[in-house]
């Protein structure tokens, strides 16, 4: 069965409601393809204002990397409907072709696999310090300033409060 496959059977509404993803899919796709062109020109601007006025346009870093997050969220729904994922997947598909019950028992144990790791996750959440030496929320951002170019506005380790 394919995307979308269940949502459009005759008579159900079903059809109405996958144009109406569609057309959100489009949507959002078309979103991060403007965030990307404002990643872009913010980056330009910013390396331009360090070289030439010697001034850092301050939070670009930031908006940069929401962005990259936002732009994978919102073409991941045009990406999963055109079924357009990475897969990797000459040696699964040989072993399908070969032993299809050893392909299926191993898709069950990675799947197993997947849900205890979510479930640890959502269990230990915000408990796990993954920073050296249990150094969790050290690095402090010192407020914003005209600092020289190739200095960052990060000290470690924080200054005590």
């Amino acid at each position: 069965m394919q995307a979308g496959q269940a949502l459009t059977a005759e008579g159900s509404g079903g059809a109405a409601i996958d144009r109406g993803l569609a057309v959100l899919s489009a949507i959002s796709a078309a979103l991060a393809s403007l965030i990307i062109v404002s990643m872009m020109l913010l980056i330009c601007a910013d390396i331009a204002t360090r070289n030439l006025l010697s001034v850092p346009i301050h939070g670009v870093t930031d908006y940069v990397s929401y962005a990259i997050v936002a732009c994978v969220y919102l073409q991941l729904g045009l990406t999963v409907r055109h079924d357009r994922l990475v897969r990797a997947s000459f040696l699964s598909d040989w072993l399908e072709q070969r032993r299809p019950g050893a392909m299926l028992l191993l898709q069950t144990v990675f799947s197993l696999a997947a849900v205890a790791i979510m479930a640890l996750a959502a269990r230990y959440r915000g408990r796990i310090s993954w920073a050296p030496g249990g150094m969790a929320n050290t690095w402090a951002r010192r407020p914003r300033c005209n600092c020289r170019p190739g200095r960052s506005n990060w000290r470690w380790p924080a200054p005590a409060s």
